[in-house]
């Protein structure tokens, strides 16, 4: 038979496993929301998904419209951050976010924001995607880097067009969201979307 003090040792044991199992959801809730958020609206295909499956999108991931929102002209938002993890073990924090635009009964626009802390400096990536980009742009791929002196890897842009392989469009998209609850978050843009070629000139 087991004495008291065994009896006591696996209570222990077995409350610090349920500790730690709640803590790890709750540190892992973030990261794991974000992940869904990607796949959802990546779904959507840019220049041909409809108003329905964007606004039943919406519903599903709990996006908010602008307003108005009609199938003439409409765009969500809707962000998750892990700021209810301690400032301690997150540091500055960060937040990805998607957004998603219908023009005249099609999805026109669709993007990805992802960054470090809050404030106008922060160090961020965006991943956006349209049928086509004015200006200089180069499609179907278009990457701009931003460096500053304080920061070799501060901030970066990509445009995509439906006509990206969707090798290219994977790669752009492989966000780390390790940043959302890893101990000491993420630093730069670098961290947040690591398969951004730095060595390139921007």
């Amino acid at each position: 038979m087991l004495s008291k003090r065994s009896y006591l040792a696996i209570a222990a044991i077995g409350a610090l496993l349920v500790l730690a199992t709640v803590l790890s959801i709750w540190l892992y809730r973030p990261r794991v929301r974000a992940q869904h958020l990607l796949v959802k609206v990546s779904a959507l295909q840019v220049g041909k998904s409809t108003f329905d499956e964007a606004q039943q999108l919406a519903i599903r991931v709990k996006a908010t419209p602008s307003v108005p929102c009609s199938s003439s002209g409409c765009t969500w938002y809707v962000r998750v951050e892990n700021s209810p993890i301690p400032r301690l073990w997150r540091g500055a924090g960060a937040t990805f976010s998607a957004e998603f635009t219908v023009k005249d009964s099609v999805v026109s626009e669709r993007g990805f924001g992802y960054q470090v802390g809050t404030g106008p400096n922060i160090s961020f990536a965006e991943v956006d995607e349209q049928v086509h980009w004015k200006g200089n742009t180069t499609e179907p791929v278009f990457v701009n880097r931003v460096i500053t002196a304080a920061d070799p890897y501060y901030r970066v842009f990509v445009r995509l067009t439906p006509a990206v392989p969707d090798e290219t469009r994977k790669r752009y998209l492989s966000f780390d969201f390790g940043c959302l609850s890893k101990y000491g978050g993420c630093q730069n843009a670098r961290d947040l979307l690591p398969t951004v070629d730095w060595a390139e000139e921007p």
